[in-house]
């Protein structure tokens, strides 16, 4: 879930760097990225910002998207699959600071009160017989282990967006090449025009971040993943079948790399500037520091 991990990061970055008005105790209530969660929990039913007031505590000082490898069932999967599932973790939090042992935190998407259960006559009830359309009946669980050798994954925003362009720019031109679709071809060649959108064109993505956190490039960026983000279920883009074997084996090659550009796009939007970082918070490891 690199959108919503990245979210996090940065308001976190922020609100470590002093902008207290980045974070509140009633954060994902208001944030619209968070629309469709009753509650972001760490560890033992800590808030987003409890949970941050105690890693500074603990003398976090930087929160970076971060790939814990081997800790997904899902890592067998082409990334452009593994996205359409719920429980997506190949994407995570790791704090580090001077002087204290890193953690990689993951998430979990956990349907609160199960499955629903079929009534006669009633349809879907959730748990006590509420609503299963109630849309807020998704928590977002995070639990963390200790980082040994964990190192963020770097790419810059200008290599990012190169490689997403690159990407995009493959894919529609493939959609161009079946009439069915031209609706997709729009699609990526809108999310494409994202990487060149004027400022006052990213109100919306602005409104998303603290003030200032991110530049006019990272927001360009981020605007052209929304667009392109078409990895899902039913009615997604991952659930095309096209009878002609070379074309199908095409649709799976481009599908990967796009999938794979929106991701290494969401680390870049939030640790594109380690090579700064880098002199400013060393990391320890096990008791030693470095990187």
């Amino acid at each position: 879930m690199p959108f919503t991990s990245a979210i996090l990061a940065v308001h976190a970055n922020a609100w470590l760097s002093g902008n207290l008005e980045a974070v509140g105790p009633d954060f994902h209530e208001r944030h619209p990225a968070f629309e469709f969660y009753r509650a972001i929990e760490f560890g033992e039913g800590l808030t987003f910002f409890d949970w941050l007031e105690g890693e500074r505590e603990r003398g976090v000082e930087r929160v970076w998207l971060h790939r814990p490898a081997g800790r997904d069932v899902l890592d067998r999967l082409p990334a452009e699959v593994a996205e359409a599932f719920a429980a997506n973790v190949r994407v995570g939090l790791l704090t580090t600071g001077a002087a204290m042992a890193a953690e990689v935190w993951v998430s979990q998407m956990e349907l609160i009160g199960g499955l629903p259960s079929v009534t006669a006559g009633n349809g879907f009830q959730g748990p006590a017989g509420s609503s299963f359309t109630d849309p807020r009946r998704w928590q977002l669980v995070f639990s963390s282990f200790a980082a040994s050798e964990e190192v963020p994954s770097v790419v810059t925003v200008a290599d990012a967006a190169e490689l997403l362009s690159a990407a995009l720019q493959r894919i529609e031109a493939f959609a161009a090449t079946i009439a069915d679709l031209d609706g997709w071809r729009r699609r990526f060649a809108d999310a494409g025009a994202c990487l060149h959108s004027g400022d006052e064109e990213l109100d919306l993505q602005r409104g998303l971040f603290p003030a200032g956190a991110l530049s006019l490039e990272a927001l360009r960026l981020f605007a052209a993943c929304e667009h392109a983000s078409v990895f899902g279920g039913m009615g997604s883009w991952n659930d095309l079948w096209i009878e002609d074997k070379g074309l199908q084996a095409e649709y799976e090659v481009v599908s990967a790399a796009l999938a794979e550009a929106i991701n290494e796009s969401y680390f870049a939007i939030v640790n594109g500037d380690l090579g700064i970082r880098l002199a400013l918070f060393p990391c320890r490891f096990r008791g030693r520091v470095g990187w």
